[in-house]
């Protein structure tokens, strides 16, 4: 007859199949007859039929963390490819303000520390800046240089975030400081180089503000709309840039201004140089008889230190466009005088510039410049000053210069000559 004990021996291989007939037969026998070594060979069945299916359930668990640990690895590497996108457009583009912080530094150099792969972020920089390069206003050859830019600067970024990675995993302190203090160095060495080359958001706002207030302070307002702030690397100064419509063409105006309060206005420079073109061709035109209809240049020059103070109203096109508003017509046909009084006019005779002469001799120039003083006087024509210039001989240029209160006695005095050697610098 068959223990207990034995049976409890006996439960492993006849549940795995392993024993043999007759035991197998007196096994099962005393089960019949023990409720106790039944229930354990019960629950010993159940737990042995149990084990492949905890099994599979924990390789199924193995695979599903797989899965999440790749999906999560792609859900970061699409991160660090939408930022890396993200910094080379703005950057290559030249988007206001965003432009001037140095994101081909910073953005690869936080896509390192958050992602391990350093291939992906150096990689997508060239596609991304050719992208970048390609919608900005700046020619083809922008773009070859925009990606060896791009480029080099990612290699910095992601170079500075495995050294300060490194440094954070050092467990020895010199290393963990060193390492630390070269990636920290590196990253300021390469942003100030970016905020030489493409300019800083302080400079950036600093011109803005300025540039508007001047605009603001100086012309009635719609006279400039505000277009942004460019940087030019060469002499490291922002500008703000302007649009205005002058003559019908839509045309661009740039501003800047100095730490000592002067202001560069290309607008008020435009305004100057087409109103004197104008003034030297009323200039020609009263002239004309008085030279016979020979040849002659005319140039207008602004003294240094007379400042003109016009409008687009001053110029001809606008200024023959305001019968609309008599009062405004009125006062504009004012500062063409007054502004025209300012105005020192260079006459070349006998030539098609200001240094090509015809020659004559000391009287005839002399009587020459009493004629156009006389002219300009009968046709109330306003001017500061009139240098008129021809050749005294092959190697010498004469000029005598007048004003509206210079007398005809008084033009002898005036003239002076020199040499055509000395004048070339030769």
């Amino acid at each position: 007859m068959m223990t207990c004990n034995l049976a409890k021996d006996l439960m492993p291989l006849e549940i795995e199949g392993l024993l043999h007939d007759e035991s197998s037969a007196l096994l099962k026998e005393h089960l019949e007859t023990c409720s106790a070594c039944r229930q354990l060979y019960e629950e010993m069945s159940e737990d042995y039929i149990a084990q492949p299916i905890m099994a599979k359930e924990s390789g199924d668990i193995h695979s599903l963390v797989q899965k999440l640990a790749k999906y999560q690895s792609n859900i970061k590497l699409a991160a660090v490819l939408a930022a890396m996108l993200l910094s080379c457009v703005i950057t290559g583009a030249g988007v206001q303000f965003l432009s001037t912080f140095p994101l081909l530094i910073i953005v690869p150099f936080a896509c390192r520390l958050y992602y391990q792969g350093s291939l992906w972020i150096l990689l997508s920089t060239l596609p991304f800046a050719m992208l970048g390069g390609w919608i900005s206003e700046n020619n083809g050859s922008y773009i070859p240089f925009f990606m060896v830019i791009a480029f080099v600067l990612a290699c910095v970024g992601v170079g500075a975030a495995v050294l300060l990675k490194q440094a954070l995993s050092s467990r020895r302190s010199v290393s963990r400081y060193g390492l630390g203090l070269v990636s920290i160095a590196l990253l300021l060495f390469s942003c100030n180089g970016y905020f030489s080359l493409m300019g800083n958001p302080i400079g950036y706002v600093k011109a803005m503000i300025e540039t508007r207030q001047y605009v603001d302070r100086t012309y009635p307002e719609g006279t400039l709309r505000f277009k942004g702030v460019y940087y030019n690397f060469k002499f490291n100064k922002h500008f703000g840039s302007f649009e205005y419509i002058l003559d019908g063409v839509p045309r661009k105006a740039s501003i800047e201004v100095y730490p000592d309060g002067d202001v560069s206005d290309s607008y008020k420079d435009t305004l100057e140089w087409q109103f004197a073109d104008e003034r030297s061709a009323d200039l020609k035109a009263a002239i004309a008889a008085a030279l016979q209809y020979k040849p002659f240049y005319v140039s207008a020059v602004v003294d240094e230190e007379e400042k003109l103070h016009i409008s687009q109203d001053e110029l001809n096109h606008h200024y023959e466009h305001l019968s609309y508003d008599p009062a405004r017509k009125e006062q504009a046909a004012l500062l063409r005088l007054s502004e025209g009084a300012k105005l020192h006019y260079v006459i070349a005779l006998g030539g098609s510039s200001v240094d090509e002469f015809s020659a004559m001799s000391k009287e005839q120039l002399v009587s020459t410049a009493a004629a156009i003083a006389e002219a300009l006087k009968s046709q109330q024509f306003s001017y500061k000053r009139i240098e008129l210039k021809a050749k005294l001989d092959s190697s010498t240029v004469q000029s005598v210069s007048f004003t509206p209160g210079t007398s005809q006695e008084k033009l002898l005095e005036q003239v002076l000559t020199f040499d055509i050697d000395k004048k070339e610098g030769k």
